[in-house]
């Protein structure tokens, strides 16, 4: 064997070795061990699931449909308008004044109308609608055409897929985020997590038993990982110099608590207040 084939046999043994190493960091990156969630693979629904659905929507669009396994066995969980949504037509094409940019970021080609969250399993279980969520400004509704404000919609990806965390800690992935606003001038994004309690779709709320619990999907991701998240917001004098955090955390029985605080000084610790900011920062 001559010097130009071992020099061959080298250089094809590094390019098989590198393969391999890429592949190997790729199959990792993709684990279940390393992500906190990964879009579930689509399901069809059967004949008699759809039809529990017409009964209940006489036109109703079904986008998608994913398999769930939850405290009450294996589930199928449907996102379904009750007519065939719209492109989400109120945002302009280029988001130029602040009130824009705090209403569209995040719903760039949504699709809009009256959407909801079904279970079924052979027939239909329950179902909760997602337009509840949506009933303030910093979503398109709050556009105004002509000096008029959107009817209150569901806006929704034309690419939603379903993506599912187990959020308290039962060991089950059934929890399920959603972006439903944004706080000032976009600079933070607002999820909601729904999940089911007493047989029952339901967002995770606060300790007041109505509002729902709130964070930035960071915070709710690192919620599934570590049992604690937070979200951190601060925009100078757009925001009156005020810093504000909330934070999500579990506790026994997969209670999840969370807490809105803010101050003047971030850097003492003592100095975060719980509730509301109730008046602004000195410059």
């Amino acid at each position: 064997m001559n010097r130009r084939h071992i020099t061959l046999i080298l250089v094809f043994g590094v390019a098989i070795s590198f393969a391999l190493i890429c592949e190997t960091a790729v199959s990792v990156a993709q684990s279940g061990s390393v992500s906190t969630t990964a879009p579930v693979r689509p399901v069809q629904l059967t004949r008699g699931q759809l039809a529990a659905l017409r009964e209940l929507f006489p036109n109703v669009y079904v986008q998608t449909a994913a398999p769930v396994t939850g405290p009450f066995g294996r589930e199928t969980w449907a996102l379904v308008w009750e007519q065939k949504p719209v492109s989400e037509n109120r945002c302009p094409k280029i988001l130029i004044s602040a009130y824009d940019i705090q209403s569209c970021t995040g719903f760039e080609h949504a699709l809009s109308g009256l959407a909801h969250i079904v279970r079924l399993k052979s027939n239909f279980i329950d179902s909760l609608s997602l337009t509840r969520f949506f009933q303030h400004d910093a979503n398109p509704s709050g556009i105004e055409i002509d000096g008029q404000r959107g009817p209150r919609l569901t806006f929704l990806p034309t690419h939603f897929r379903f993506e599912f965390l187990d959020l308290n800690g039962d060991g089950f992935k059934n929890e399920l985020l959603i972006h439903v606003s944004n706080g000032p001038y976009a600079y933070i994004q607002y999820w909601i997590a729904i999940t089911v309690k007493d047989n029952k779709l339901t967002p995770l709320v606060g300790d007041d038993g109505i509002k729902p619990l709130i964070g930035n999907r960071d915070a709710w991701l690192d919620l599934a990982r570590t049992g604690h998240g937070q979200s951190d917001l601060y925009c100078g004098v757009r925001c009156a110099e005020i810093y504000q955090r909330w934070t999500l955390d579990r506790e026994k029985q997969g209670h999840i608590t969370g807490k809105w605080l803010w101050t003047c000084s971030p850097d003492d610790p003592r100095s975060w207040k719980i509730g509301e900011p109730q008046h602004g920062c000195p410059e």
